[in-house]
């Protein structure tokens, strides 16, 4: 059988040159290899034809023996011969077809060969045009520093709760986080982010292994001479070891390597000796070591704004003051924010007329609670826990004078209570002590509800004081004393309320609903009202439904008021079955006047 030889048709000659001069247009000229690759389609663009003209031969091939097909005769000799002549020919035939496979695979290879250098080439092209070539590298710094890793002690000691023997629970520097990720990507990123100082002024540190204490301490080195002369924001989280290296706040883990105290700790000392360059602070220590460790601090920390201080005891060792109080923070000039976490109370001295902010994790009893508002009078926002206990009222005479009335007076604008306790004794006497003309936000939680105590100190509040954040939080506050106290004139321009937020335990509960629809059922009631943030206790919730709650927020509404955001939780204790239908609204009626309306239903 004779080669067969392509010939292309006008149609496909015509195809061949459209896409030749797609590509050639594509990229204007730049690319020396397309009209090569042009030559190529059209010298070799013939599979149409090859097929044609296959199917013509095979359309032709008639077989010798036909008649002996799908029979058991069997062939003559003469047949035999030309079967033999026709599977001959029939294998030339596939071996020809083979070669112009081959041939077309082969310039098929080559074609997307080119193609993907021609995308590979249009591709780098592109990029030259991408607007990020185009940004400033201060606009780069600035996003890279959002990329930061969360950084605080909350992060740490929830990470510490919630360990499961497969995280890490001794931080180090990792490299698939920021700042060495971006360091990863390409030069110019590399550059950008070891520049920017604020990406390395983040250090946080836990333990480090004996055995690798130089690597550790390299490092570090490297890390802070990155940050130039950036301020530092330093968390320091030590878990406490007891003499068998297990971690106690984890039974189950155990340190391989022999941990030396804290002041032998060569990384800690380090960090330590930096404390000049602190912005912000973070540490939890053991109470057992803390004043050894904390001791070069004094007087060293000129730059210091912000700090979370938290001590922890052991199993063995009682909660008390071992080493009496620690005053190296006493001698920070800039101190501002102060929050005591975990176990902290009284035993840390501050700098009295600097502080503003003050918040403690810790339960105080009322007199520790008193004296500490008392040392610190220029604080404009406080949150204190303060246990209600048996004990005498307490008697602070001699420490406010008597020419004050017998009233601390505070410069405080925030100020949150969290009682617990089931006693009345000391209650009245604790808010009794307190004068808070300026106060504009307010807080008071507490499981179980004094009324009287607290109609008194509401009333007790002078007229100058405007607070316009309230919350008061507690599964005993009976609607009608809520509109007792919402009635005082202290509260006239309040915008924000907040009723049964922050009450998460099983308790005894009375139910709110009343109060709730008293606040839009009357004329003029809170005029500047804002925001309610309302969780509601008891079975009455189930009397919600979405005709009511839209009915009382729509008179609310066209009374003319403000009323901008709406947040009602309904709450049921574990056990009760929550209702079958939550209430819901159309974004049509309420939305299109401006308010925003939020259903959660919850247990406690």
């Amino acid at each position: 059988m004779d080669e067969i030889t392509p010939s292309p048709t006008a149609d496909s000659y015509g195809s061949c040159e459209r896409r030749t001069t797609a590509l050639q247009a594509c990229l204007d000229d730049r690319y020396d290899d397309i009209p090569r690759i042009g030559e190529r389609l059209h010298c070799q663009c013939f599979i149409e034809p090859l097929c044609q003209c296959f199917e013509a031969a095979f359309a032709a091939l008639s077989s010798p023996a036909a008649h002996l097909l799908n029979s058991n005769r069997i062939p003559s000799p003469q047949e035999i011969i030309q079967i033999y002549d026709t599977l001959n020919d029939i294998q030339r035939a596939s071996i020809q077809l083979e070669t112009k496979i081959r041939s077309l695979e082969s310039a098929l290879k080559e074609f997307r060969n080119k193609q993907d250098e021609l995308q590979s080439f249009a591709q780098e092209h592109k990029a030259l045009l991408s607007p990020a070539r185009r940004m400033l590298p201060e606009l780069w710094s600035e996003i890279f520093i959002h990329c930061l890793p969360e950084h605080s002690l909350d992060y740490h000691i929830n990470r510490r709760s919630a360990y499961n023997g497969t995280t890490r629970l001794f931080t180090d520097v990792s490299c698939s986080d920021a700042p060495l990720l971006l360091t990863q990507v390409c030069s110019t990123w590399r550059t950008i982010a070891i520049s920017t100082p604020q990406l390395w002024s983040n250090i946080t540190y836990t333990v480090c292994r004996p055995s690798a204490m130089k690597i550790q301490l390299r490092r570090l080195e490297t890390w802070l001479a990155r940050t130039g002369a950036a301020p530092l924001s330093v968390v320091v989280f030590r878990s406490f070891f007891d003499a068998n290296n297990n971690v106690l706040d984890h039974p189950h883990l155990t340190f391989p390597d022999p941990i030396p105290p804290l002041n032998e700790d060569q990384v800690m000392n380090f960090i330590l000796a930096h404390s000049h360059r602190w912005r912000r602070a973070e540490i939890l220590l053991p109470a057992l070591e803390a004043a050894q460790v904390v001791a070069p601090l004094r007087g060293n920390l000129p730059n210091l704004e912000k700090l979370a201080f938290g001590l922890f005891w052991d199993g063995m060792t009682a909660m008390g003051d071992p080493h009496g109080r620690l005053d190296v923070f006493e001698t920070a000039p800039k101190l501002q924010e102060v929050c005591f976490v975990e176990n902290a109370r009284l035993q840390v001295s501050l700098p009295g007329s600097s502080l503003t902010t003050l918040s403690v994790d810790a339960f105080l009893s009322c007199t520790d609670a008193l004296k500490t508002l008392y040392y610190y009078p220029n604080l404009r926002n406080c949150a204190l826990n303060v246990m209600l206990t048996v004990s005498a009222p307490p008697n602070l005479e001699k420490l406010i004078g008597s020419s004050s009335g017998g009233l601390i007076r505070l410069q405080l604008r925030s100020l949150t209570l969290s009682f617990t306790g089931s006693t009345d004794f000391v209650y009245p006497n604790f808010l009794a002590y307190l004068d808070i003309p300026n106060i504009t936000e307010l807080r008071i939680r507490s499981h179980k509800w004094f009324h009287d105590q607290l109609f008194a100190f509401f009333t007790q509040l002078p007229q100058s004081a405007l607070v316009e954040t309230l919350e008061l939080s507690s599964p005993s506050l009976a609607p009608v004393w809520l509109r007792a106290y919402l009635l005082s004139p202290v509260f006239r321009h309040l915008r924000i309320l907040v009723v049964g937020e922050g009450i998460t335990h099983h308790v005894p509960f009375i139910p709110n609903d009343a109060g709730l629809q008293s606040l839009f059922t009357s004329k003029g009631f809170l005029p500047g009202l804002e925001m309610v943030q309302w969780t509601c206790f008891g079975q009455g919730t189930e009397q919600y439904d979405s005709t009511v709650l839209y009915d009382m927020l729509r008179t609310r509404l066209d009374g003319g008021r403000g009323l901008r955001r709406f947040v009602l939780t309904l709450n049921r204790k574990w056990g009760d079955e929550l209702s079958p239908k939550r209430p819901s609204f159309g974004s049509d009626g309420l939305a299109s006047l401006g308010l925003q309306v939020e259903i959660k239903t919850g247990q406690y």
